[in-house]
């Protein structure tokens, strides 16, 4: 398979799973976290009115946990989806990318699969697995970082050389 199938493949099943991931976390999760963070708020507030500040702050950490939650699947959801069309943005660049063809594929590879690692990672690590999932995202979101840079000088080295873009 070659670059260009890579990323517009990969890039469309990361797209995809973002778009399922963000359906099913909205449709199946969204209301009953909002529903177990307000109950814990009200929980808080009741104790600290009573003067039960250990109470208290007991449910405003467990509010807390259940907003990092929400946070975390949102933001696996949007990076996922954002490194699909990533994906595709430099899929439709590669003829103005001045590499070789096997670089430009490692490239490939990496950008998809560190698209696909880094929302992995973030997902594990709000689930409570935080060394692999730290892991996963670091090892993802580097692989980004590196394909992402790659292709960049792959681009400037082509404008350098060429007055066509």
């Amino acid at each position: 398979m070659n670059s260009q199938r890579i990323l517009i493949l990969g890039g469309l099943v990361l797209i995809l799973i973002g778009i399922i991931y963000g359906f099913t976390h909205a449709g199946f999760f969204i209301k009953s976290l909002r529903e177990a963070r307000l109950e814990s708020m009200q929980l808080a507030i009741d104790f600290a009115i009573r003067n039960q500040t250990s109470q208290a702050f007991g449910y405003l950490k467990q509010a807390e946990h259940i907003q990092e939650l929400w946070e975390r699947n949102m933001d696996a959801h949007s990076h996922v989806t954002l490194f699909g069309f990533q994906s595709l943005l430099l899929a439709f660049l590669l003829p103005y990318i001045s590499l070789n063809q096997k670089l430009i594929l490692i490239l490939a590879i990496f950008m998809v699969m560190g698209g696909l690692l880094l929302p992995l990672g973030v997902v594990l690590e709000a689930l409570g697995f935080e060394i692999p999932g730290f892991i996963s995202a670091m090892l993802g979101g580097s692989w980004v970082l590196i394909a992402t840079l790659g292709f960049t000088i792959g681009f400037l080295l082509h404008w350098r050389s060429s007055s066509k873009i």
